[in-house]
């Protein structure tokens, strides 16, 4: 078989896992190989949708703390003329 850097990413989960369980990936029959497909597919979606939600979570913490120094009230121009 190729080096894992020319394989896809779903050829170097099922790679991976085949090795996990000590099994060459040419001795795999068609199901498991369609559950280790199904396996990377919902692996690859929830990690998608991790990204989305710690993009989200980015996004509002900037907004949250944008919002927080438009409601701060405090005289810094007041500090600056006890300096002096």
């Amino acid at each position: 078989m190729f080096s894992m850097e020319y394989l896809t990413l779903k050829q170097q989960f099922v790679k991976k896992m085949a090795d996990h369980i000590t099994v060459s990936v040419e001795d795999l029959n068609a199901t498991e190989l369609a559950i280790m497909d199904k396996a990377f597919d919902i692996i690859q979606d929830s990690l998608e949708e991790c990204k989305t939600q710690s993009d989200e979570v980015k996004r509002l913490s900037l907004e949250l703390a944008n919002l927080k120094s438009m409601c701060d009230d405090t005289d810094y121009d007041q500090w600056d003329e006890e300096e002096d």
